[in-house]
């Protein structure tokens, strides 16, 4: 069995070299799991960023595919607390928010299932949620009704 030397320092030419390999789209480069101290949290981190970014390239190829090829226009893809979010049917609303009146039929169509105009109205975004969660509710109960749960 052939030992890793274990070392506190990171070789700055190689991470740099990664860093522009992920850059220019290169996901799959990973930096040596054989670090200690700082460098070790250092190269823990950036090969944790290059692994989301590659599990985020497959699933938005996967996604393209499903909505280009496939047609399957019920598939939407977002971001939230750095996790990429896929859904796969209209149970989860997408609310949009952007400045220009004229860009709600965009985001309609784009897969938003509702908008409102910058800067928000709280109240009538909250308006907007309520509606959103009863349905939600109704889709639920029914769901719960119909399996016999």
């Amino acid at each position: 069995m052939k030992k890793v030397a274990v070392t506190e320092f990171l070789d700055a030419n190689e991470v740099l070299a990664s860093l522009i390999s992920c850059k220019k789209g290169d996901f799959s480069v990973r930096l040596p799991v054989n670090q200690v101290g700082l460098a070790g949290k250092i190269a823990d981190t950036l090969n944790d960023i290059f692994e989301l970014n590659e599990n985020m390239a497959t699933e938005l190829a996967r996604i393209s595919t499903a909505v280009g090829k496939e047609g399957k226009i019920g598939q939407r893809a977002f971001f939230a607390a750095g996790v990429l979010l896929i859904v796969e049917d209209e149970a989860l609303p997408i609310i949009a928010a952007k400045a220009m009146k004229s860009d709600r039929e965009k985001c309609l169509q784009a897969g938003a299932s509702n908008y409102v105009t910058k800067p928000v109205d709280l109240d009538h975004l909250f308006s907007v949620m309520r509606v959103w969660l009863a349905r939600l509710l109704e889709r639920a109960e029914a769901s719960t009704s119909a399996g016999g749960d």
